[in-house]
Parts: C-alpha cells; sequence; structure tokens
C-alpha cells in the first residue's frame, strides 16, 4: 500500500499507473486492518473479551481494500499471480484469526 518511488522505478509501467490510481481513503482501512489485528491478537494474548471484535473489524476493514483494489480498482488484471495469492493469505489469515478467538471466548477463558 506504501510505495515508494524507488520501489515505482522496479515496476512496468502498468502497475506504476494502477498503484498511483489508488484513492487515498483506502489507506483508512489498510490502517484499520493492520491495527485492529495487531491490537487483537495482544488482547488474545492477554485473554480478553475484545479481541474477537476488533479481529471482526480486521477482517472487515482487510476484505474492503483488497476487494477495491483487486477487483474495483483491477489490480488483479495488472498484479501478478504472487500479488493475488498474497491478497487472499491475508483475507484468510484475518478469518482465521476472528474463528480462534472464537473458542476461548466462547469457553469463558478471557476476561473483559
Amino acid at each position: 500500500m506504501l510505495i515508494q518511488e524507488e520501489m515505482m522505478k522496479t515496476m512496468s509501467p502498468e502497475v506504476q499507473e494502477w498503484a498511483r490510481g489508488i484513492p487515498s481513503w483506502i489507506y483508512v482501512f489498510y490502517f484499520l486492518g493492520v491495527s485492529c489485528g495487531t491490537l487483537a491478537c495482544i488482547g488474545l494474548l492477554v485473554r480478553k473479551s475484545w479481541a474477537t471484535p476488533l479481529f471482526a473489524v480486521s477482517l472487515v476493514a482487510v476484505v474492503i481494500q483488497m476487494g477495491y483494489t483487486m477487483f474495483i480498482a483491477k489490480g488483479s488484471d495488472v498484479l501478478g499471480a504472487a500479488d493475488k495469492i498474497m491478497s487472499l493469505a491475508v483475507i484468510v489469515l484475518a478469518a482465521l484469526l476472528l474463528w480462534l478467538s472464537m473458542h476461548p471466548r466462547r469457553e469463558g477463558w478471557m476476561s473483559s
């Protein structure tokens, strides 16, 4: 998401044009996905029940960000297979973390 000019020089002209066309508001969802996911992981480690809702917010933000960049902004047309796999992996990991946080919460192992 935060591509520097030095990195841009190594990309094809099509990818450069696509990266420059991503609107700045998508970075809000990037920030939400990363920060909520990080805080949720810390919360899960210290057994806090607020970790599960934060994982949910992170998952929604990741789906919005990846969905926009891959489908609406047509990233799937210009990016390589590794980028597509990484986007899918991030969504799957965010969903897995949400799912994994639900069991200890149901069992009452987490405090508020």
